[in-house]
């Protein structure tokens, strides 16, 4: 027997390897040239700083997970400096946020293969946002464990011990996703009712419903008590309440000039009480401005480009494309223009394309399944539905960061198309 054939497929793999590089290239262009933060960063920080003070609950307007990652795995460094702009104490969290997300190719590459894990591998805003202090990268491996739990307890062959220790995994995987973040708790309901009605109609038994919800309860009662010990009421995270009035402020001002920093702030001065009813009934007042700008979104979000992320992680600087791409809706940064402008729209339409081709690789591998397994079936609709929520959630402010929860479960769903495939044909 030949040497290479005792070293398994993947230790060879110039994929896996080639990856590896570009990770640890992206990791020390981010961590030696302190290009790590984006956006939200900063309120990460300072959430993790009060965490290692010993705010072990965090802020109220966040869940905690992140924060308790950025304060253990920083081994406390957060808390001496790190939120300040330049601190070094995001080196160790950033290597093991990137780390995780390379070692989730390489279950998806055992499980399904080459392809699929390199389209994990080298997606563009998993590596991107693997190099940034922001929740993006760690709320898409909970995900895609979720996504590969599901469909695995959904799998018509599937022992019955083996279906209640998967669903067993999902629940924590879920209630991981919850504490990275607030539109967790949505996706969960829905999935709750997905797994109900299965449970219904004799798929689970209502022990395994009832054990599955027990461990998400089990891992979100730290949270509720710190909320209820220390602000009187239980509640995961203040961020999703005040949503919707975001937006009511956004459509009502839409064409306006503001920004929707500024159409928020406008919207919150002239609505004092600011009941949810009221931004219910601006939404529904200008409803084609609110379908239009959200549709815009949910584009953004399905095919959009990472172009002013990547921009900035190799140059620092912000640079934003031109008004005709987001038009009225404001950001800080310096437009392309002039020649910069065939390489933006090169991003552009390179990106686009590529998520166009996968979501129709995925569609076409599972159009076939359905006929073959009904609990592939099931798991698609699990997986279309959660996909469409995740699209829809942002609304009118959308963005490509959004796209990182909805990739994994795609590429799951081609995985496990071609899995039934496969074994249909045997």
């Amino acid at each position: 027997m030949r040497s290479e054939d005792r070293v398994p497929a993947i230790l060879r793999d110039p994929i896996v390897w080639g990856n590896l590089l570009l990770r640890a290239m992206l990791f020390a262009l981010a961590a030696g040239a302190w290009h790590w933060h984006s956006g939200d960063s900063g309120h990460y920080l300072l959430s993790a700083e009060q965490v290692c003070r010993g705010e072990w609950g965090g802020e109220p307007i966040r869940v905690p997970l992140y924060a308790w990652y950025l304060c253990l795995s920083s081994f406390g460094a957060v808390a001496r400096g790190a939120g300040e702009l330049g601190g070094s104490g995001v080196v160790l969290p950033l290597l093991g946020q990137t780390l995780l997300l390379f070692a989730c190719g390489i279950v998806l590459y055992r499980r399904f293969g080459r392809a699929i894990a390199a389209c994990w591998l080298f997606d563009p805003v998993l590596l991107v946002y693997g190099s940034f202090v922001m929740t993006d990268a760690f709320f898409a491996v909970f995900v895609l464990a979720m996504a590969l739990t599901v469909s695995r307890a959904l799998e018509a062959r599937a022992l019955p011990r083996i279906r209640a220790r998967t669903l067993y995994f999902f629940g924590a995987a879920l209630g991981a996703a919850i504490l990275t973040r607030p539109v967790g708790i949505p996706l969960g309901v829905l999935s709750a009712a997905v797994l109900g009605i299965l449970a219904l109609r004799g798929r689970f038994k209502a022990r395994e419903i009832a054990v599955t919800a027990l461990i998400v309860a089990a891992l979100l009662a730290p949270r509720l008590y710190w909320n209820q010990t220390r602000h009187g009421r239980p509640f995961i995270a203040e961020q999703g309440s005040d949503w919707i009035k975001t937006v009511a402020g956004a459509v009502e001002y839409h064409g306006t000039g503001l920004t929707f920093h500024e159409a928020e702030e406008k919207w919150m001065r002239e609505h004092p009480a600011r009941p949810v009813a009221e931004a219910y009934a601006s939404i529904f007042a200008r409803f084609p401005a609110w379908a239009w700008l959200t549709s815009k979104g949910m584009a953004r979000v399905l095919v959009g480009h990472v172009n002013v992320e990547w921009t900035y992680l190799f140059t620092g600087r912000t640079v934003l494309g031109p008004g005709w791409f987001k038009v009225g809706e404001g950001g800080e940064g310096s437009p392309v223009s002039g020649v910069w402008l065939v390489p933006w729209l090169f991003g552009i339409a390179l990106v686009a394309g590529y998520y166009a081709w996968l979501y129709l690789r995925a569609a076409r591998s599972a159009l076939p399944a359905l006929k073959m397994d009904r609990g592939f079936a099931a798991f698609a609709a699990w997986s279309l539905l959660s996909a469409a929520f995740l699209a829809f959630a942002p609304q009118v402010f959308g963005d490509a960061r959004f796209r990182a929860p909805i990739v994994p479960i795609v590429l799951v769903l081609w995985g496990a198309a071609l899995e039934h495939i496969r074994k249909a044909r045997i």
